[in-house]
């Protein structure tokens, strides 16, 4: 079975969706024998809401694509090694946003205690959010090996929790980082409150035309100068002819 609104003759050239499984492609790799599988999940029109990256609804060229968006969106969720594993990571998707509606490989009740699910509903305080989801999604792929688990393990309790931790500090920068540019935005633009000078007072700047003539006047100045000092290098009998030619 391939994703809603997709025929298997519509899948991307080097992927492919095992047979009778949903939202999981296939794709080549360049080792022989060696497979990996990329996980998609659709979100219809409704489950997510917001703003930018949030909503499904992003305004985009061409009436099919328009048409398409406009009923939800696809979300990316990412690599792995095996299909059973893809499994799991795509159930989990679903069933985050769709609940009891989820469309998902395995029976449901598969992941009635599920640490990555568990995680998730746990930790996006938002589910309607997609950008937090998909923020506590990324740190959940930085060790993919936890969608291997389908049941609670010590092992995979102590790997959530460091998660746990990144994650909390990862949305306390988040929300900060808003904050301080606005106080640096303001701070920037702001000008300062000029205060009368002490003392007495500053004589006011010459105008254009003025410093022209000023330097006209150091100009010539400078060539008296120079035409005195030729003028004592030369011999007696050279500024004799000098003069009786003048």
């Amino acid at each position: 079975m391939v994703e809603e609104g997709r025929t298997a003759s519509e899948t991307e050239e080097g992927m492919e969706v095992p047979q009778g499984v949903r939202g999981v492609y296939k794709m080549r790799t360049a080792k022989e024998g060696v497979s990996r599988y990329q996980v998609r999940i659709w979100i219809k029109r409704g489950q997510v809401g917001g703003e930018g990256e949030s909503s499904p609804a992003t305004t985009t060229t061409g009436k099919k694509r328009r048409k398409k968006v406009e009923k939800g969106r696809r979300v990316h969720l990412g690599c792995f090694n095996s299909l059973e594993t893809s499994i799991h990571a795509f159930d989990v998707g679903q069933i985050f946003f769709a609940g009891s509606a989820a469309a998902t490989n395995r029976p449901a009740s598969k992941y009635a205690r599920s640490p990555v699910l568990e995680f998730l509903l746990r930790e996006v305080q938002d589910r309607s959010n997609l950008d937090e989801f998909m923020t506590v999604w990324k740190h959940l792929m930085q060790h993919r090996w936890l969608f291997d688990h389908t049941e609670p393990d010590p092992k995979v309790t102590e790997q959530l929790n460091l998660i746990k931790s990144k994650v909390g500090k990862y949305k306390a920068r988040s929300s900060a980082r808003p904050a301080r540019e606005k106080t640096e935005d303001i701070e920037s633009t702001s000008m300062p409150q000029l205060t009368a000078p002490s003392g007495p007072p500053i004589p006011a700047q010459p105008n254009l035309s003025d410093f022209l003539q000023q330097l006209v006047q150091e100009k010539q100045q400078q060539e008296m100068l120079a035409l005195k000092a030729l003028l004592d290098h030369l011999p007696q009998e050279t500024l004799q002819h000098l003069k009786k030619s003048l």
